[in-house]
């Protein structure tokens, strides 16, 4: 990822192109172990269409911009993606001028008023979102704390949040958690995903659902249980964390008020 490719029958004898990183100069060690020949015809042909597609991803150059220690293939973007090498200038920038110098004037000097909006137009464009439909803000699970609380306040009349039995574990404890907090009779229902559009009904207040599963990454149908949820009442949330960047246009998916 960001590498150039060469041939290398020089590293142990394999056959493969392999990828050859711009800033070390060398090939990494463990793509010499996984690439040596295994002496399965269909094993290595599958290798070799491997790396040609690293080779012509277009995202393959952006492997350069970021730190990550030696050694280290780094899967989990979702959670903490790696430390871009242009953010540590950045920070020391932003804490040495705009906060040790501008203090309190940068809200205004350096617009960090805007910022929410700003970033999260760039955001948008990542995530097939309209303009000015994205903002930054807390971490996922304060906001949907703070998601949780107003709608059930906004519906005083309906006590029930509806959510997956294979939703993510946080979400499930955060939508408990309020429940018993408002101290009002709020309940968190958890039902089969095939059950969904059942659950329904007219005391529920909030249908919470992730839209990937974390464990085994399959798909809801939110285009169904989002237009069921509208037409019969119930506010619904669409935790997204883990569709990014699996499916492209998450954010324009059909329904769902908040996302």
């Amino acid at each position: 990822m960001g590498w150039g490719v060469q041939r290398a029958q020089d590293h142990r004898g394999s056959p493969h192109p392999l990828p050859t990183s711009p800033v070390e100069g060398e090939v990494p060690i463990e793509l010499v172990a996984l690439l040596a020949p295994t002496g399965h015809p269909a094993i290595d042909r599958a290798m070799t269409d491997i790396i040609a597609l690293d080779a012509a991803d277009p995202f393959a150059r952006t492997r350069t911009l970021f730190d990550l220690p030696d050694g280290v293939i780094y899967l989990d973007g979702n959670s903490l993606g790696a430390l871009p090498r242009a953010v540590k200038g950045r920070m020391a920038e932003v804490v040495a001028t705009q906060w040790g110098e501008g203090l309190i004037r940068s809200w205004n000097t350096h617009d960090w008023i805007d910022l929410p909006g700003r970033v999260g137009d760039r955001i948008a464009r990542l995530v097939g979102a309209a303009p000015q439909t994205v903002m930054v803000a807390d971490s996922t699970s304060v906001n949907l704390f703070k998601v949780l609380v107003t709608t059930l306040r906004l519906r005083p009349g309906r006590k029930v949040i509806v959510s997956e039995q294979g939703n993510f574990p946080t979400d499930a404890y955060i939508a408990a958690g309020v429940a018993e907090l408002l101290g009002q009779g709020h309940e968190l229902r958890l039902v089969q995903a095939s059950e969904i559009e059942a659950a329904l009904g007219d005391d529920v207040a909030v249908l919470l659902l992730t839209e990937v599963n974390y464990r085994t990454g399959a798909k809801l149908d939110m285009a169904v249980g989002s237009r069921r949820g509208n037409r019969r009442g119930p506010s619904s949330f669409t935790h997204l964390a883990t569709s990014q960047p699996s499916f492209e246009g998450m954010a324009a998916v059909a329904g769902p008020e908040l996302r």
